[in-house]
């Protein structure tokens, strides 16, 4: 006999979902039920959910990192892309953390856990799932947790945060410099502003923010 979601269960299990709590939708039905079939336990991790004010959730803590980013990116202390990467990272964050949980909440148990997704994720593979993408979001998600703890004393962290077992292996990826010619080509189409810049990259190994922040004072013209 195949079993079957009680209505208790099932109930339950939609309104976790419009809490944004993550409950996979393949989840075995006896599972469900031993998870999620306990008055007690629904009551419980109801209350504790409805209890949690707005400025103490994963989402508002998010919120403000992300502007705090955001305000950089348009003061060109940041690029977009940068941003992208930070945005990108926190979204799966919350996906997998539950964007309606008190940050504060954040354990041990937590950064393992979000660990041991990522790496399932790898092992999966596919889009957006690649060595350099999940190191990314990893890293992105210890930068926000110290983020929230500078400005939120009462968040915690946790203290495997930075544990050298956790390691994402990253892919490998070959430069494809431009050839001689390439480079000469793109000199010949460009303005004086623009070629003097790709000088100073090509022959000083600067990238465009060390192009953007050099200062007179560095530069010797005698030379």
């Amino acid at each position: 006999e195949i079993p079957v979601l009680d209505d208790a269960t099932a109930e339950r299990i939609v309104a976790l979902k419009q809490l944004d709590i993550q409950v996979p939708s393949d989840l075995d039905p006896i599972a469900a039920q031993v998870i999620f079939g306990d008055d007690r336990i629904w009551t419980d991790r109801k209350a504790r959910l409805a209890s949690v004010p707005t400025s103490s959730t994963a989402q508002h803590h998010a919120d403000q990192f992300l502007e705090f980013h955001r305000s950089q990116a348009k003061s060109k202390e940041k690029s977009t892309g940068r941003f992208g990467v930070l945005r990108n990272g926190i979204q799966n964050f919350l996906r997998w953390f539950g964007p309606s949980r008190a940050l504060k909440e954040i354990s041990e148990g937590d950064v393992s856990g979000y660990f041991a997704h990522l790496m399932e994720r790898l092992a999966k593979g596919g889009d957006g799932n690649s060595g350099n993408t999940l190191w990314d979001h990893f890293q992105v998600f210890k930068q926000f947790l110290d983020h929230a703890a500078e400005e939120s004393p009462e968040i915690p962290l946790p203290k495997n945060l930075r544990s050298k077992k956790f390691k994402i292996p990253k892919t490998r990826r070959e430069p494809n410099p431009f050839t001689k010619d390439e480079f000469e080509l793109i000199l010949t189409n460009s303005n004086e502003r623009l070629q003097a810049h790709l000088m100073l990259m090509m022959n000083c190994g600067m990238y465009q923010g060390d192009v953007a922040e050099l200062d007179a004072a560095e530069v010797d013209l005698t030379k």
